[in-house]
């Protein structure tokens, strides 16, 4: 292409204002630096020429801003310059709609500029231009006007932004944290004009700001934006929402996660289940979410309060039960509050402990309650009669027993079985007619239930029916029977184990040791009892077995017994340290939180030789279970294979993020200062617990580095460990 034909090529683009054909030579020519020099010397001095490529090119790239820049020595560019000042209103109105026909931002400076503009009808007019655009330097600049001090400028700016949709929230996000009331409101405002889940995050976030005017209307918006969810009810909103509530929350200081929490709860159990989440993920400040929980008066707390007592830690368990005794039920949710008692009981009915029995019927009594679930045992439902009578079990009271003791006839052989259960709790003779007739129910499983409650009354006439079962037409029924007089003589030496001396000891175990089987059943439902005693006094009797191998399930539970006398314990009878479950047992309790059972555990390890103690542990070194692998290196190190330390570096570098927590875990734990460097190579970890864990590492080998870099994480609880930490001094 020579000069001419180019220079002849562009003057008949300008001559027909090609548009289209002018943005073609732009992309032919984007590489082609010598075209491009030939083009610039065509355009120079021509300022019409100019400005007609700047205005009609369809994006910014380098070669145009080069034009530009040419441009700017040209009295055009000096005469827009002058307009955009002209101190009449109109004359400056009426230029920026001029140059509104400019396709891409390259003036963006004009606008800046005059964003500062004295009129508010001249400023409006820049957002009406600027939002022709649909780059991300447009949208800033837009999103700034929201703090525009005249409310019809502001106006106009919200419809204009709320006419592009969700891409204008990205840029809403540094505006968020500056103390800017006004803009907040108006951010507010725009929110309730788009309809994303990403609006929630931004409602959630100012639901906590400092203004109380923000706060109150971004409480506001969550609760109209609530509305629109409910009203469509779709799951893929909801599980959307949930993400994002749940995200907010991990990063939410608990002192300001009020509000959250109340959203979640709007979610029933889905909601309940991450706010239970997230409390035993900051055990740190446990205290504080009881209190926060408490202090919340909805109806939906319900459901956190169930989900609370679902909890495998006690310490949550035992607030759930707390919050049941303050939970006030309001007429309207009374049927939901039911249901949720109801499941709760049926699932869980086998493992009630004394003190949740007592908790629920104090709360169902307290409410009111009573009389609606008795009411329910008359119901076509045969879920919801099973539901009234489980309920009524746990209430323990005689009076409301004979409601029940229709339901011996009832067509649901589950339900005939409950109420035997029941009853048969009462080790009352007065049911024992009951139970004999029940005897003759034609599902086997009744008749079992019928067999064994009989065996709880524990009276002559009892026995007499135990004992005329021996010849009962169901097999089953009559080796019940069989198993129950053998079960009764063993159960007795059980029971008075402890008082006998230590010759009778050895000669009743010796007696055990011939009904292994029976001896074995009776021991693994006392190792499961609520009375620690009577696990206690398991553990007594197996230490005096000589087939303990024969007991490994029992074994297995008591070393995870809540006893921590318990766990002491069975550590000291384990001898078959090379079954692969029981090490691993033991190796968790070399992290246990009580010091005689670590001190038990360790003296176990202790007492293997060298080459024993490695050869057994040397495969956990690769477990996928990060406690197991670090308790194995632990575990090597004090038999003294210090070379077993290599394995943290392993561990650490791991993707998995539990593996890198317990790395740094055994680095604390063993005082390993060698290890400071991988301290310090996940010292700025993205992830809290990460994070949390160098910092205990550091302060346990007295990295004091360590402790100070943590003392203005972005964690609050964090932060606080350090300043505690560095308080205490290193």
């Amino acid at each position: 292409m020579s000069g001419n034909n180019l220079k002849s090529i562009i003057m008949n683009i300008y001559k027909t204002k090609d548009i289209v054909k002018l943005n073609k030579v732009l992309d032919k020519v984007y590489n082609n630096k010598k075209i491009q020099n030939e083009i610039i010397e065509i355009l120079h001095n021509n300022e019409k020429l100019s400005y007609f490529f700047l205005e009609n090119s369809l994006k910014i790239d380098s070669f145009l801003e080069r034009i530009k820049s040419s441009f700017k020595n040209t009295d055009w560019y000096k005469n827009i310059t002058l307009f955009l000042k002209h101190p009449d209103k109109n004359v400056r109105i009426a230029f920026l709609k001029k140059l509104s026909s400019v396709k891409t931002l390259i003036f963006i400076e004009f606008y800046m500029e005059i964003l500062k503009d004295r009129e508010w009808e001249v400023r409006k007019t820049v957002a009406q231009n600027i939002s022709i655009y649909n780059d991300e330097n447009s949208l800033k600049l837009l999103v700034t006007l929201l703090d525009d001090s005249d409310r019809r400028v502001v106006k106009e700016v919200i419809f204009l932004l709320a006419k592009k949709g969700d891409v204008v929230l990205q840029y809403l996000d540094k505006h968020m944290q500056l103390p800017m009331p006004r803009m907040k409101l108006n951010i507010l405002e725009l929110l309730e004009k788009l309809r994303s889940f990403e609006v929630l995050k931004y409602l959630v976030i100012l639901s906590g700001d400092d203004s109380e005017e923000v706060k109150l209307k971004a409480q506001q918006g969550i609760m109209a934006f609530m509305e629109k969810i409910s009203i469509e009810d779709s799951n893929e909103d909801e599980s959307k929402i949930l993400i994002l509530l749940k995200k907010e929350l991990g990063k939410t200081d608990i002192k300001n996660a009020v509000y959250i929490i109340k959203i979640l709860l709007k979610f029933k159990e889905a909601g309940s289940k991450i706010i239970r989440e997230d409390l035993e993920n900051r055990w740190m400040v446990k205290n504080d979410y009881f209190n926060l929980i408490k202090d919340i008066k909805i109806p939906e707390k319900i459901y956190l309060i169930i989900e609370m007592l679902e909890s495998k830690k006690l310490e949550v368990k035992s607030n759930g039960l707390k919050l049941l005794s303050y939970y006030q039920v309001k007429s309207e949710v009374e049927e939901e509050v039911l249901r949720l008692i109801g499941e709760y009981v049926i699932k869980n009915i086998q493992y009630l402990s004394e003190e949740e029995k007592r908790s629920l019927s104090d709360f169902l009594r307290k409410n009111k309650l009573l009389e609606k679930i008795i009411k329910k045992i008359k119901s076509e439902n045969s879920y919801e009669r099973k539901v009234a009578v489980e309920i009524i079990g746990i209430i323990g009271d005689e009076s409301i027993y004979k409601i029940i003791i229709g339901l011996l006839k009832d067509t649901d052989s589950e339900i005939r079985e409950s109420v035997i259960k029941i009853l048969g709790e009462e080790k009352n003779e007065k049911y024992l007619e009951d139970f004999k007739e029940m005897l003759s129910d034609p599902k086997d499983s009744v008749q079992l239930c019928a067999i064994e409650a009989i065996a709880k009354i524990n009276t002559v006439s009892a026995k007499k029916i135990i004992l005329e079962s021996m010849d009962h037409p169901n097999k089953r029924v009559m080796e019940k029977a069989s198993k129950i007089i053998a079960h009764e003589s063993l159960k007795k030496y059980i029971d008075n184990f402890l008082i006998l001396d230590e010759d009778t000891k050895k000669k009743v175990v010796k007696m055990f040791g011939k009904v292994e089987e029976e001896t074995e059943d009776i021991l693994s439902n006392e190792i499961q009892s609520i009375d620690p005693e009577a696990r206690k006094r398991v553990i007594e009797i197996l230490r005096y077995m000589p087939n303990k191998n024969k007991f490994k399930k029992i074994l297995e539970k008591a070393l995870v017994d809540p006893d921590k006398t318990i766990r002491a314990s069975v550590v000291n009878i384990i001898v078959n340290i090379s079954d692969i479950d029981l090490l691993k047992g033991l190796l968790k309790l070399l992290n246990d939180p009580d010091k005689r059972v670590r001190a038990n555990t360790i003296e176990v390890f202790g007492n293997l030789n060298k080459k024993a103690g490695a050869k057994l542990l040397v495969p956990f070194l690769n477990d996928k279970d990060n406690r197991i692998r670090a308790n194995a290196i632990m575990a090597l190190y004090r038999l003294g294979k210090k070379e077993v330390i290599d394995e943290i570096d392993k561990m650490a570098s791991m993707p998995n993020k539990l593996m890198k927590v317990s790395a740094v875990f055994v680095i604390g734990e063993l005082g390993l200062t060698e290890k400071q460097y991988l301290l310090n190579a996940l010292m700025k970890d993205k992830d809290d617990l990460i994070r949390k864990n160098v910092l205990k590492a550091s302060y346990k080998i007295k990295y004091k580095n360590g402790v100070i870099f943590y003392l203005t994480d972005k964690n609050s609880e964090i932060q606080t460990l350090a300043r505690e930490y560095y308080e205490k001094g290193l």
